[in-house]
């Protein structure tokens, strides 16, 4: 047997991570045959060795018009190409877009939350939306010559239903594996996470993420905050991400709220186990996301998880969530408030979450699932 994994477009940090998850499955055990990983040259696949079985091509990324024209190339003839020489049994695309007919299943990976929403309304931009509307058409696109689409949870396949209409295309259902990357060793001694009323929110910066709902959040109630010892650690990246992500940074300086928010900056994957280790809860007010890889990450850790009330989060954590109205500051903030000061409700919490987990595959057990995908 013989994959392709097209895994050139996975850039952002939820996406480039679930590859490096599968990779190193990859690289202790493939299943009889022999699997094609291409991915970008990025600094996150330093680390990324191909064996006898596992064979890895780095692809250039480039900037300005030449970044879109060879994006063209490789996605209109490259790919389509390189799977007739190789002539796999599938053709895995991890990352939404492949809109030519390739040799072999074709899986394709939904993972963009606004190729399904279109309730975006923070970015309004025309550069903003003239990207959204071509990246809708080269997916309606890629639909048309797909097997098999796969999304991550319940919400995503009803999102999709209600945005697409009911596709001759089988939809699977397939969480994102959980982190083989991180050490999920419980803490060295039973006070570690009392040490500091720590909140931890893993993400890169993008206007979706809400960065801006935390630090409102955080200017309006200092007070209690500082009262309570509470300190949220981000990890945040200046030089990636969607949006202003130095503004925000200069504006915790400007409010001077860093003895509240403090920035770790973009964190290896890892070695975030130890912030995992030390905190008391997991703040994830994303408004939008296909899945979110630091809530299942925070279930391996046992952590209560304050998150918005939608679907996406409903989806993922179920009853392990602390829910507050999305946008409702105070909501947001008596959540925090209550799970870091309360120590029966923390334990609780801590128990769903532990169970929530369950319902979360290793990568090992993921690839098993695509394995009998691609049969």
């Amino acid at each position: 047997m013989k994959i392709i994994f097209n895994s050139y477009n996975t850039l952002s940090a939820g996406t480039s991570n679930v590859t490096r998850f599968i990779i190193k499955s990859f690289m202790n055990h493939i299943p009889q045959g022999r699997v094609y990983f291409f991915i970008p040259r990025i600094d996150l696949f330093a680390d990324v060795r191909a064996n006898r079985a596992l064979k890895v091509y780095r692809m250039p990324l480039f900037k300005g018009y030449i970044k879109f024209i060879f994006r063209a190339f490789y996605d209109l003839f490259l790919l389509p190409v390189v799977s007739m020489i190789l002539n796999p049994s599938a053709v895995i695309v991890l990352a939404n877009y492949s809109p030519m007919v390739v040799r072999g299943k074709k899986i394709v990976f939904l993972r963009h939350p606004f190729l399904v929403d279109d309730s975006d309304d923070m970015n309004r931009d025309l550069n903003r939306m003239m990207i959204e509307g071509l990246r809708k058409f080269i997916f309606r696109i890629t639909l048309l010559t797909a097997d098999i689409l796969v999304v991550q949870s319940d919400f995503m396949k009803q999102a999709f239903l209600k945005k697409y209409g009911h596709v001759k295309r089988q939809i699977h259902v397939l969480p994102n594996p959980l982190s083989n990357l991180i050490d999920y060793t419980p803490p060295d001694s039973p006070d570690e996470r009392d040490r500091e009323n720590a909140v931890l929110y893993v993400s890169r910066f993008a206007p979706h993420k809400r960065h801006m709902f935390l630090l409102d959040l955080v200017d309006t109630y200092r007070r209690e905050l500082r009262n309570k010892g509470i300190r949220f650690y981000i990890t945040v990246d200046p030089s990636k991400g969607l949006g202003p992500a130095q503004a925000f940074l200069d504006e915790i300086d400007k409010r001077q709220l860093n003895d509240i928010i403090h920035n770790l900056g973009e964190i290896p994957n890892e070695a975030l186990s130890r912030y995992y280790r030390s905190a008391k809860c997991l703040f994830f007010p994303s408004v939008n996301e296909t899945f979110g890889n630091p809530l299942i990450e925070a279930m391996a850790f046992a952590l209560p998880m304050v998150v918005p009330e939608l679907d996406y989060a409903k989806s993922i954590c179920g009853e392990a969530g602390l829910y507050y109205k999305s946008n409702n500051m105070h909501e947001a903030y008596e959540k925090i408030a209550a799970v870091t000061d309360d120590p029966l409700l923390q334990e609780e919490y801590s128990r769903r979450s532990r169970l929530r987990l369950r319902k979360i595959p290793s990568a090992e057990q993921w690839i098993d699932e695509i394995i009998s995908l691609v049969k």
